[in-house]
């Protein structure tokens, strides 16, 4: 399956298995993902969807409702080897107090689930360079003060125990099951 240029382009159908809270935009993401992935094998049924990429968002749209995450707002995406056709992304829902979504998908290969990533990247490689190009992000500052997430002492320690966790996130994979298929 081949990415088109414009992410505008890019629709597949997909089963939205649900979101849990996520701490920080990358760290706990796969374990996230196991979570949301058991409970949608857990509800079994799910609807198909139409998940739709653009330069600004990402749309979600079922029978009866329709779902909009800003691309602005959208801080990691990712696929994982042990559950290749499932692609989530962290959603940064509110800043102050920061509040963070992992958002999971069913796709219906392999391959549908890279289109979308990649869909997805280049999305945020065109809303970059059109904000560099509009004057609204200067290079020199985003190497040197984008720094949302700061951490003190007490966020600190989740972190280490965050970063403990791969043994026990094996172990989720471990009792993963192949339960649900995009149709």
């Amino acid at each position: 399956m081949e990415v088109p240029r414009q992410p505008a382009d890019f629709t597949c159908s997909v089963k939205y298995l649900g979101s849990q809270n996520a701490m920080y935009p990358q760290t706990g993401t796969l374990e996230n993902i196991a979570r949301v992935y058991q409970k949608g094998c857990a509800l079994n049924e799910r609807d198909i969807e139409k998940l739709t990429v653009t330069k600004d968002s990402v749309s979600l749209r079922s029978k009866n409702t329709e779902k909009i995450f800003k691309l602005r707002k959208i801080l990691f995406c990712a696929s994982y080897k042990k559950i290749p056709k499932v692609v989530a992304f962290n959603y940064m829902v509110s800043s102050s107090p920061k509040r963070l979504e992992c958002h999971a998908f069913l796709c219906g290969s392999n391959e549908e689930a890279r289109a979308v990533v990649a869909a997805l990247t280049s999305a945020f490689r065109m809303a970059y360079n059109e904000s560099k190009n509009a004057g609204e992000i200067h290079v020199d500052e985003t190497i040197t003060n984008h720094k949302i997430w700061t951490v003190d002492s007490a966020e600190e320690k989740e972190i280490k125990v965050i970063f403990a966790l791969p043994r026990k996130i094996g172990e989720l994979f471990d009792t993963l099951t192949n339960c649900m298929t995009a149709k």
